[in-house]
């Protein structure tokens, strides 16, 4: 059955399962993508985070930054072989639907969703609302009194006791930076896989930067909007360095030099996948 344009509802089925999404307004963006494609918004981010979490043997808990209406906490809950999802959304207009999101789909106990900002310390943040059209777009304004709460990674990782971090998300609309600040020990401890969204070159150079101790590169940027999948090695730092040097080159290529922005980032993958390594001598 077509559901009418006016609904905020949206179904469908995924590698067998059926999927339903509420949003919290009939023309929101990620609504309308899910209605036109039948399937996962930013499904080319979710699989290729499944793939590389499969990769690497890490099914332990995700944490989503930035979880709006849910649908990567579903994802990751049900096709990921994750034990345990936290979703943390800020806005409280929003945090009803993630609810109802994660009851519908029958993952209350597995998502768990917390109304709560995450940034560099503790504290309180101001809610501004993205537009009807995009309500996903909502920003967060750390500081001042009163709002919607604030905590760190760090903390509610501690505060959950829930064991092995295989995975964090973010998707905070130019907050990553703060995000990543009050995660540091987390990251560095047990270097999870991360996604993260991020809009400019600086921004992507000083999240690299903030995780350059723990040792992380680029390996995939995918999605609506430049979303990075950044994993943990153990190559030496020359090489993370170029590698993560591609990527951000890749930045400076406007999103009509669809040619060049396509060999960068196959170079980007070429790099960090090995194989240009030469291969291990037979005794």
């Amino acid at each position: 059955m077509t559901l009418p344009m006016e609904t905020t509802l949206v179904n469908f089925t995924y590698e067998g399962k059926a999927i339903a999404f509420e949003s919290v307004h009939a023309q929101d963006h990620i609504l309308r993508a899910m209605r036109e494609s039948g399937t996962f918004y930013e499904r080319d981010v979710l699989e290729r985070v499944r793939e590389v979490l499969a990769r690497a043997g890490r099914n332990g808990t995700a944490l989503d930054v930035g979880s709006f209406i849910g649908t990567h906490s579903l994802f990751f809950a049900r096709f990921c072989g994750l034990k345990r999802v936290l979703a943390f959304e800020a806005n409280p207009n929003t945090f009803p639907t993630l609810e109802k999101n994660i009851s519908a789909n029958g993952l209350a106990g597995t998502v768990l969703p917390t109304n709560r900002a995450l940034g560099s310390h503790p504290g309180n943040a101001r809610i501004i609302d993205g537009t009807v059209g995009n309500a996903g777009s909502t920003q967060v304004q750390f500081g001042g009194e009163g709002g919607t709460p604030v905590s760190t990674i760090d903390l509610e990782a501690q505060n959950a006791g829930v064991g092995e971090i295989s995975l964090i998300k973010i998707d905070v609309e130019g907050a990553e930076l703060e995000v990543l600040a009050g995660g540091v020990t987390v990251i560095a401890r047990q270097r999870p896989v991360l996604c993260i969204e991020v809009h400019t070159t600086e921004h992507l150079r000083q999240v690299l930067h903030v995780l350059d101790g723990s040792r992380y590169w680029i390996v995939d940027c995918l999605g609506w909007s430049p979303t990075y999948i950044i994993e943990p090695t153990d190559a030496n730092a020359l090489r993370r360095s170029l590698v993560n040097r591609v990527w951000v080159w890749r930045t400076r290529f406007p999103e009509a030099s669809a040619r060049a922005r396509g060999l960068l980032r196959r170079l980007g993958q070429v790099l960090s996948a090995g194989w240009w390594d030469l291969p291990v001598a037979k005794a």
